[in-house]
C-alpha cells in the first residue's frame, strides 16, 4: 500500500476540488493501491495571518515517516504569508527532510518539483486574438502579487507578446503587499494608472478571472463599460465569468491535469525509488 499526504492551504474550493479529482482518477487506472490522505487549512488573505497560526498545526501533526510520498498544494496568502513564517518554514523544511518524493503542484517552492503548464501557447493564442480581431495596440497588465509562480510565468508571456511587438505598449497594474487585490486597492491603482494616462486602453489583460471581475466593478463604478469602452480577458474560466453581459472572455485552465500529472509524477518516482532532486 502507497501512502500519499496532500498538504494544501488553497483558499479555492472548485480549484482544490478539480485538482484532487485528477489525482484520484489516476490512482483509479492505475490500478495501485493507493491511500491518500488530505491536510487542509483555509488561509484567507483577508483573514489576519495571525490567527491562522494554530489551524496550519494541522500540517504538524501526521507523522511524515509514515508516508511514501507528499503532495503540496500550497500558496503564498496575504502580506505576511504562512509559507514564509516559522511554522512554514518549519513544516517544509520537515518534508524535505524526509528524502521522498515531493510535488507541488500549487507555489514554485525550492526542494519540491513542481507541476507546470505550458503557457506560452495559450498567451500568444490570446494575445493573437486581441492584436488581430480586435487590433489592440494599447495593454493594461492587471496583475495580482506574482508570487504564485504560474500566475508570474502566464503574466510574463504576455510583457514579452507585446513587447515584441511593433506599434504596441502596455502599462502594469500591482499591488505588491498583497497577493490577492481588494476592490479599495485596486481601484486605487485604477484612479492613479487612469490620471496618468488620460484614458482606459485597448484591453485589459488580468492574471486570472477574479481580478478581471474585479477591475470590472471599479470601471464601472467610474462609468466605463466593457466593451464598449475596452476589451478585458481573464484566465481559469470561473462560473462567475458567465454572468456577466457580455460573459468574460478567459483562458480555460484545467486544474483536473495538474492532479493527474501530478499523481502521474508521485507514482513514477516511487517505482524508480527516487527523491527529490532538486
Amino acid at each position: 500500500m502507497i501512502r500519499v499526504a496532500v498538504f494544501t492551504n488553497n483558499p479555492n474550493r472548485p480549484n482544490l476540488y478539480e485538482k484532487l479529482s485528477g489525482i484520484k482518477e489516476y490512482i483509479a487506472e492505475s490500478g495501485q493501491k493507493v491511500t491518500l490522505h488530505i491536510f487542509r487549512a483555509r488561509n484567507l488573505p483577508e483573514m489576519d495571518p495571525h490567527q491562522m497560526t494554530g489551524e496550519y498545526n494541522i500540517f504538524q501533526l501526521p507523522k511524515l515517516e509514515d508516508y511514501d510520498a507528499f503532495i503540496v498544494d500550497l500558496h503564498h496568502i496575504g502580506e505576511d504569508n504562512w509559507i514564509e513564517d516559522d511554522t512554514g518554514r518549519c513544516v517544509l523544511n520537515n518534508l524535505r527532510n524526509q528524502k521522498k518524493p515531493v510535488v507541488s503542484i500549487g507555489d514554485s517552492l525550492d526542494g519540491f518539483l513542481q507541476i507546470s503548464v505550458a503557457w506560452e501557447k495559450s498567451v500568444h493564442k490570446l494575445m493573437d486574438h486581441l492584436s488581430q480581431a480586435h487590433n489592440c495596440r494599447r495593454f493594461w497588465i492587471l496583475a495580482d502579487s506574482v508570487k504564485n509562480s504560474e500566475t508570474g510565468r502566464r503574466m510574463e508571456f504576455c510583457r514579452a507578446y507585446i513587447e515584441s511587438r511593433s506599434g504596441t505598449e502596455w502599462h502594469e497594474l500591482m499591488v505588491t503587499k498583497e497577493c490577492a487585490f481588494t476592490i479599495e486597492a485596486l481601484e486605487e491603482c485604477f484612479e492613479n494608472l487612469l490620471e496618468k494616462e488620460g484614458r482606459l486602453p485597448d484591453a485589459v489583460v488580468c492574471s486570472d478571472d477574479t481580478t478581471a471581475l474585479k477591475f470590472m466593478y471599479v470601471a464601472e463604478k467610474h462609468g466605463f463599460h466593457a466593451p464598449d469602452d475596452y476589451l478585458i480577458t481573464g484566465f481559469g474560466n470561473l462560473h462567475e465569468g458567465i454572468c456577466t453581459i457580455p460573459a468574460l472572455t478567459t483562458v480555460e485552465v484545467s486544474c483536473k491535469e495538474y492532479g493527474t500529472r501530478c499523481m502521474q509524477l508521485i507514482l513514477e518516482l516511487i517505482a524508480h525509488g527516487a527523491a527529490n532532486d532538486q
